[in-house]
């Protein structure tokens, strides 16, 4: 029984790619970007994007769990389940367009008889012509047999096919052995011949079925790129490779901004650099050390060693493993793929070439020279070593890209301080209190060293000691305060300075991270500049108004405490974009004043603008000071409100004081100044002094009656006597003193006091 002549084909043709992809499917083909019977490079491919299926003439559709997807008539395939595709269907593997084809071929076994029939002969031009004249060739190639032949026999039929075959295949031996003969028609010195359009539509039919056989044994076809399929001509350009450069840079700080505070990140970032730099140490100490000593004296003056870019190794080997990263996951570093960079060549091949390429470019970076190539659009140095190629597909989508990318991710990097360590900060209600009060006439101006403050003991004004024993770092502290009660309510208030620090520093960092605070904070940054605070051996020159410098500071604490993303904009466009600083400066006074913030205010304390921070601990409030404009800078303690109305005589008779003041010194800061220099110390007319005002100040709390401070009162008496169990060869008359006024304090005794008690009848 013979075979039949004619059959049905399927094959797949890809209309968007260039010059029209055609692929046979004989069972199968899966199309993908990096597996299957045909590649495609095309960015919206998957690796294993999708599988036809010919199952007897039946073609199938199965979806492989694509990205971009698969879809039949613009519905999304669900992938893993098999589709039977009708004869209209419009099919779309991710964004290229598909359409199955069924073509009417000879078959294998006709076109076997007919090469070896025609091997027996070795007919003449003459003869093959005539062969080809008395058959119609694309009658029998389309399979029917003609108008007039219905009624022919099988074996006509038969006998007809045998001779199309060996027609096709005369031909195609015609035009192989006249092809290397026949240069150029179109040439003047070429005589030209006119062929028989019949048999060139026989040659190409040929060619066709030659093709299709061939793919039968090696089915598998890759394709370089979906849009060309050559290798680019041009390079990206220089300025390109160093936007993108800035760009993973910018993603590299914004790294570094919000994920420096985590415990491991830093430990990674800090150490790394110093495994790193321990291979290099040695020769680079040798050899190349003193020569980059030697050019830095000479044209950089005010970069006093090389040892000053050691601090940014960190940050090299950071944007390195970045680059490293992004090209082997795109083939380009995260930048260049972000402007409209590719990089020429296949899957695995051009990522892993990649990576070589930018560790090749990590060390030649310092020598430009290596770079200057791609200014005229051809590869780099480092990419003909490596035999990858980085280019543009298009322009003008680069710039486009450029122009929206550069200035996002430099705002990206400006306020990726609000998230650091991935939190938002709470944002802290600050207020300010303002208060017209007179200026205070002293009658009796006592100072305090250890307040650096000067007050006004005439009149209702009294002092006591404040001691407090703290445990720190299992070490036993004395730390000193001065408190100070009205005599006519019966009030009082506790000062101590818990902490020194130095104002330069705090402000320093914060211009420094701020490049715009010259225009946007000019009093901080001049003060900030003026080398006088540095060093006493130059005179100012600036002269810095501390109210003007004060009020900047206030309105600096207030815009860092209330900065989050819904007032983002209207920062800034008062403070600038420079968030950096901000969080910085946030971060200090909150680790200055050490507790938990509730609420700032900002007023005048004494003859000083100044924040007043609130704490709460459970049921406990207490406050932080800090004057504003003190250099140094200090952090009080108070146990009330300063900027409550019941304290308007402590506001007024308040004066800060730097150095040394021509106040008298006050008892109670003489008594506590002792104790410091020595524990054991003792003076019976300063221990008489202190037990006259607990006396007077016990009475007054008894006559107010006011149960709160006489309470307070007891526990700094208390304090005062663990003090002096410290030596009790010393100071015993007056801890005796003060036992007999605490324990009539204990039992409300009015006759130790001289308090006659009113009974009402």
């Amino acid at each position: 029984m013979q075979s039949e002549p004619i059959k049905l084909e399927a094959q797949l043709v890809f209309p968007d790619l260039e010059d029209g992809l055609v692929e046979k499917i004989s069972t199968k083909v899966t199309v993908g970007s990096e597996i299957g019977e045909l590649i495609i490079e095309d960015e919206s491919l998957s690796p294993r994007h999708c599988t036809f299926i010919n199952n007897n003439k039946t073609i199938c559709l199965m979806d492989h769990s694509s990205i971009a997807g698969t879809f039949i008539n613009k519905k999304r395939l669900e992938p893993g389940r098999t589709f039977i595709l009708g004869e209209n269907d419009k099919i779309l593997i991710g964004k290229l367009s598909v359409r199955v084809e069924f073509i009417e071929t000879p078959s294998l076994e006709a076109l076997t008889e007919a090469e070896d029939a025609v091997s027996k002969d070795d007919p003449s031009e003459v003869e093959l012509k005539a062969a080809t004249q008395s058959i119609d060739v694309d009658h029998l190639l389309a399979g029917s047999a003609g108008e007039g032949n219905e009624q022919s026999t099988q074996q006509e039929v038969d006998t007809q096919a045998d001779d199309a075959a060996e027609a096709q295949e005369d031909i195609t031996r015609f035009f192989e052995q006249e092809q290397e003969e026949i240069v150029d028609l179109n040439s003047s010195d070429v005589e030209q011949v006119e062929l028989d359009s019949e048999v060139l539509k026989a040659y190409e039919n040929s060619k066709v079925g030659k093709r299709k056989s061939r793919s039968l044994s090696s089915p598998k076809k890759k394709l370089v790129d979906s849009k060309k399929n050559k290798r680019p001509s041009n390079a990206s350009h220089v300025l390109f490779r160093l936007l993108a450069l800035v760009v993973d840079a910018l993603v590299c700080l914004t790294i570094l901004n919000v994920f420096y505070v985590f415990t491991d990140f830093q430990f990674i970032y800090d150490e790394v650099p110093k495994v790193f730099l321990s291979f290099v140490e040695a020769p680079y100490l040798e050899f190349v050390h003193p020569l980059i000593e030697e050019i830095l004296n000479k044209n950089f003056p005010q970069l006093k060693s090389i040892d000053q870019i050691y601090d940014f190794v960190a940050f090299f080997l950071l944007l390195f493993t970045f680059r490293v990263v992004g090209t082997f996951l795109l083939g380009v570093s995260v930048g260049g793929a972000l402007l409209g960079m590719k990089s020429f060549g296949t899957g695995l091949k051009k990522r892993f070439l990649g990576v070589f390429r930018e560790l090749i470019g990590f060390f030649t970076t310092p020598f430009l020279v290596f770079d200057l190539p791609t200014l005229i659009s051809k590869r780099s140095l480092k990419e003909v070593l490596t035999k990858t190629h980085l280019y543009n597909p298009s322009l003008f989508n680069s710039i486009l890209l450029t122009i929206f990318v550069l200035p996002l991710f430099t705002f990206s990097y400006l306020v990726s301080p609000i998230v650091k360590g991935l939190e938002i900060l709470p944002k802290i209600p600050v207020t300010e209190v303002s208060r017209k009060l007179k200026p205070w006439s002293y009658s009796n101006k006592v100072h305090s060293s250890l307040l650096n403050m000067n007050y006004d003991l005439s009149g209702s004004m009294i002092s006591l000691p404040a001691f407090q024993i703290e445990i720190e770092n299992k070490k036993r502290l004395l730390k000193f305060g001065i408190v100070l009660v009205n005599k006519d309510t019966g009030d009082l208030i506790e000062l101590k300075v818990i902490k020194k620090f130095s104002t330069l520093s705090l402000f320093k960092d914060f211009v420094r991270f701020n490049l715009l605070s010259e225009i946007f904070q000019p009093e901080i940054y001049a003060f900030v500049n003026d080398v006088s605070l540095e060093n006493k051996n130059f005179k100012k020159k600036t002269k810095l108004e501390n109210k003007q410098l004060a009020l900047e500071t206030k309105n600096l604490l207030s815009a860092t405490f209330s900065l989050d993303f819904d007032n983002l904009y209207s920062f800034v466009m008062e403070q600038g974009p420079m968030l950096m600083g901000f969080r910085d400066f946030r971060e200090k006074v909150e680790r200055l004043v050490e507790d938990k913030i509730q609420n700032i205010q900002t007023g005048k304390f004494g003859n000083k603008e100044g924040a007043l921070f609130t704490h709460q601990r459970g049921k406990s409030t207490w406050y932080s000071f800090i004057p504003l404009s003190s250099s140094p800078g200090y952090v009080y303690r108070t146990s009330q409100n300063i900027h409550s109305a019941k304290w308007g005589p402590h506001v007024r008779s308040v004066e800060f004081s730097a150095g040394k003041s021509t106040a008298k010194m006050d008892n109670a800061d003489l008594f506590m100044q002792g104790f410091k220099k020595d524990i054991s110390f003792e003076n019976y007319q300063l221990a008489q002094t202190i037990y006259e005002r607990y006396y007077l100040v016990g009475k007054v709390m008894l006559e107010k009656n006011n149960e709160k401070n006489i309470i307070t009162l007891m526990t700094n008496i208390n304090k005062l006597k663990r003090v002096l169990e410290e030596n009790r060869l010393k100071n015993k008359k007056l801890y005796l003193n003060l036992s007999e006024i605490l324990n009539a304090l204990e039992k409300r005794n009015f006759k130790f006091f001289n308090i006659r008690k009113t009974v009402t009848v």
